[in-house]
């Protein structure tokens, strides 16, 4: 259930009307990894589920990229009829760190990192992005980029109150559109799906609904996407780390604008 109809009183500047409001879902999912609970998120109930765990377990460096066996099973709860628990098994060779006091209970939908117990479990390690060099975006397609986005976020239209991540291939060819509460949730959803089907070698781009924040970077490097995309503004963190790993940052990309934060050689088009 992704959205959830309520009685409501709009005030209007000369009226007061009663309405039927749709709103955006959210519940808590608890995750387990092989019987150890790792972390309980706020996330928009869907089908989902399993991206979303498997994206956040990656991007967070829980799991490895390449397991080729998993196993998940969903507890329902019977009141709500809504999935309240996804329990993951998988071979421990695919388990990268301890699991267990890694994380405290809850992770809300706004937050990606929220519940880490160490700044170091959140540190980038590694050398900037330079696979991938075919990773290229002309500037005249950002606007067209959003569109498509757009164009794939139901819930939002619905309810205003959800995020959307989309994630391009080298042509520029959408690979996936997922939405959710948390803005978070849908990078986790779309990583998440490209690692189920193995396709995320062809992750080029990655476009965000809301802000970039370090968390959204820290994804994005994770799953080794050279160029990032936002609506809205970064963070100083965020510009700071995409400097530091060569992650193409631009931002503000609304009606016919962009600004670009971090190594403008992936855009083409800029002398013009």
């Amino acid at each position: 259930m992704q959205s959830k109809k309520y009685e409501a009183t709009r005030l209007l500047a000369d009226d007061i009307q009663v309405a039927q409001d749709v709103l955006v879902s959210e519940a808590p999912l608890q995750i387990t990894i092989n019987g150890v609970r790792y972390v309980t998120t706020m996330r928009t109930p869907d089908t989902h589920d399993l991206e979303l765990a498997r994206g956040l377990l990656f991007t967070e460096g829980i799991l490895s990229e390449d397991i080729q066996q998993l196993t998940s099973n969903e507890i329902v709860d019977p009141e709500t009829g809504i999935a309240a628990c996804l329990e993951i098994d998988v071979d421990e060779s695919y388990v990268l760190v301890e699991v267990e006091g890694r994380r405290n209970q809850w992770s809300t939908s706004s937050c990606g990192v929220c519940g880490t117990r160490d700044a170091e479990d959140i540190a980038i390690y590694g050398a900037p992005l330079s696979a991938r060099n075919d990773a290229m975006l002309e500037k005249s397609s950002i606007a067209g980029l959003f569109e498509t986005l757009e164009a794939e976020q139901v819930l939002f239209h619905e309810t205003g109150g959800s995020h959307g991540a989309a994630i391009f291939g080298a042509s520029e060819d959408l690979l996936v559109a997922r939405e959710d509460i948390g803005r978070h949730n849908a990078v986790d959803k779309a990583i998440g799906h490209l690692l189920v089907a193995g396709k995320l070698p062809q992750a080029r781009i990655l476009l965000v609904s809301g802000r970039v924040s370090y968390e959204i970077v820290y994804k994005a490097y994770r799953a080794a996407i050279p160029i990032l995309l936002s609506v809205s503004a970064p963070s100083s963190m965020a510009v700071d780390t995409c400097v530091q790993f060569g992650i193409t940052l631009v931002a503000y990309c609304r009606e016919n604008r962009a600004t670009v934060y971090s190594h403008p050689e992936r855009i083409t088009g800029l002398d013009e």
